[in-house]
């Protein structure tokens, strides 16, 4: 009953619609390893204007824009993510808006202790898109993976956004996938939810109905795509199918994906629509879901800074699922195959996050290429998660004088602590609703998945 507790309440603030900031949020819950790790502690400007302004269909949007790393210690293999949407209130409220493109920004973003990099790409307008208001979001990942500014596999966090208008130039045409429609598991879902966790006994079935924009018949490629927790390394997919469909405009038609031996884990299920005729507008559909069983996920690796002479390293993981089990985790600083240190910790029947940190001394680090190796174990020792970042001898610079940005403003003290205050009782009331839900699924005998 516990595990459950902590992993609704710990889903529930991820995927809420109401975002909390980062210090309200951790002056409630305080592990060990968010001291270290800072989810939020990189930030994006875009400029005075909350808006590109506007764009005809057809051409190409620019988006420039400048990211800051508010941590003391340096962030290597960083990447930016943008993702454009378009926005439709219809389906927001339930469902969140439609992704309409998907950018990976060209260039490097490791960054050194306070540093600000700037960054331009641009997203050429599909020649039928409708008109209407979009998005761009944004979400800046350290280490090829670890989320330091928004969250790239919730829908509605992101770390930084700006809007734009199309206009369109011609009679509208493109794909939608019908966000409402969405089936896990034989049952409705509502993707701005906590999605139910299944069981990994039974084969998982994914659907979803699509439309067109415009009144003309569409042929479209469809891929479905399956990625381990999230598809921030798209080159990694589970499962990859592709077919072409043409989709009638009087009857939408329904995508489906079948999950025949699924494992223990957190998953993301991703659904392009990619039309033939390269004008119109593609569609993109996230699912995300659990299925049961013990599955430690490392969410950090890496440095966190210095203490006098030394380097300090953190790794952290959680297990996203309900299943009991122990397991650890370790990290291990090497140079080539040279071990200069490491650390570990252990999962001790808990769904909360378990953090190992250890430190090396500086002169063995400077002047050297050196990795950070992070694995995550199960109970019977089997590696279920691991992931390496690479560092250059450069690492230990810095940026002279750190940087204020208007997101990092603090209110008063005071403020801050009527504001915790609210949050934890928040907190305990829905620890309390959640129980007694439990407590009467519990005496009537049903099963919840």
């Amino acid at each position: 009953m516990k595990k459950h507790l902590l992993v609704s309440l710990f889903l529930f603030f991820l995927s809420s619609s109401v975002v909390f900031a980062q210090d309200d949020f951790l002056s409630v819950f305080q592990p060990e390893c968010f001291k270290d790790y800072k989810f939020g502690s990189v930030s994006f400007d875009l400029g005075e204007s909350s808006s590109l302004g506007v764009v005809n269909a057809g051409a190409s949007l620019e988006v420039k824009g400048k990211v800051t790393n508010g941590n003391n210690y340096y962030l290597t293999e960083g990447k930016i993510l943008a993702r454009i949407l378009r926005r439709d209130e219809k389906v927001a409220g339930r469902d969140w808006h439609p992704y309409v493109a998907e950018i990976e920004v060209p260039g490097k973003f490791p960054l050194l202790a306070n540093e600000s990099k700037e960054f331009s790409f641009a997203w050429d307008v599909p020649a039928l898109a409708p008109s209407g208001e979009y998005q761009v979001d944004l979400f800046y990942l350290a280490g090829r993976r670890y989320v330091l500014s928004g969250l790239s596999y919730i829908v509605n966090v992101p770390g930084g956004t700006t809007g734009f208008t199309v206009r369109e130039s011609g009679p509208p045409a493109g794909a939608n996938f019908d966000r409402s429609s969405v089936r896990l598991a034989g049952k409705n879902l509502t993707l701005r939810s906590v999605p139910p966790t299944l069981p990994a006994d039974k084969p998982i079935s994914v659907s979803a109905k699509i439309n067109t924009i415009g009144g003309n018949a569409l042929p479209v490629v469809i891929t479905k795509k399956l990625f381990n927790w999230s598809d921030t390394d798209k080159t990694q997919p589970l499962e990859s199918v592709t077919e072409t469909i043409i989709i009638d405009p009087k009857k939408p038609q329904e995508v489906s994906f079948n999950w025949q031996k699924p494992k223990a884990g957190v998953y993301e299920l991703v659904l392009t629509a990619l039309p033939i005729n390269q004008g119109a507008l593609p569609s993109i559909l996230r699912v995300r879901f659990p299925v049961e069983g013990n599955t430690p996920r490392i969410i950090f690796g890496g440095i966190t800074g210095q203490e006098d002479d030394n380097v300090k390293i953190t790794a952290c993981a959680v297990n996203g699922t309900f299943g009991e089990g122990k397991g650890t985790v370790n990290a291990r600083i090497m140079t080539g195959d040279k071990i200069l240190g490491s650390g570990e910790s252990k999962l001790q029947n808990t769904a909360g996050v378990l953090t190992a940190k250890f430190v090396v001394p500086l002169e063995a680090l400077k002047g050297k290429e050196f990795s950070v190796l992070t694995e995550a174990k199960n109970e019977q020792g089997e590696v279920i998660d691991s992931h390496a970042v690479k560092y250059a001898n450069d690492v230990f610079g810095k940026v002279e004088e750190p940087i204020v940005q208007k997101t990092t403003e603090r209110p008063p003290e005071k403020t801050n602590t009527i504001k915790s205050y609210i949050l934890l009782t928040a907190f305990l009331v829905g620890v309390l609703i959640i129980a007694i839900t439990a407590a009467l699924l519990f005496w009537k005998r049903k099963k919840y998945y």
